[in-house]
């Protein structure tokens, strides 16, 4: 009687402990299923935005930076010379991902034409007074993030 007593006590001591390890696993695999998706939206929300802030960053000098209308897009133009010839890159949304073009200026080129560069659902721009843009990105569950940047070169 004893003997038994003692079997089910370890049994159920066992249970007990498997019955955790099994409810700490699972609440463990949601939290890092919650990371990772969180990740993934901050990718998609910043990416975006740290991309186009290193564009222009690069390209801020006096008149080189506006935004156009292109096909119906909002379109951020970065201009340049290039050994004596005048360049634009074109950074838009389309379908879903953001793109990038090069291409001589005057040149009439369509905007599916561009490279992709990274996904992402939605990218609003606009011009706020003489030295600031301000630009949205949205990620695929439609949240947002914002950027506003000065430039350096207008500014002065």
């Amino acid at each position: 009687m004893r003997y038994a007593t003692n079997i089910l006590l370890m049994l159920g001591l066992t249970l007990v402990f498997t019955m955790g390890a099994l409810i700490i696993v699972l609440i463990g695999a949601d939290v890092y299923k919650k990371i990772v998706n969180d990740m993934d939206s901050n990718y998609e929300k910043r990416t975006p935005l740290l991309y186009i802030a290193a564009k222009i960053r690069e390209n801020d000098r006096k008149g080189q930076v506006s935004i156009a209308s292109k096909e119906g897009r909002q379109v951020l133009v970065l201009s340049q010379k290039i050994e004596e010839t005048d360049y634009e890159t074109w950074i838009y949304e389309y379908k879903g991902e953001l793109y990038e073009l090069l291409i001589e200026k005057g040149t009439h080129i369509s905007l599916k034409d561009g490279i992709s560069v990274v996904k992402i659902q939605e990218l609003e721009m606009e011009r706020q007074g003489r030295n600031r843009l301000r630009f949205e990105s949205k990620d695929q569950k439609g949240e947002s993030l914002e950027l506003t940047i000065s430039l350096r070169s207008e500014g002065k």
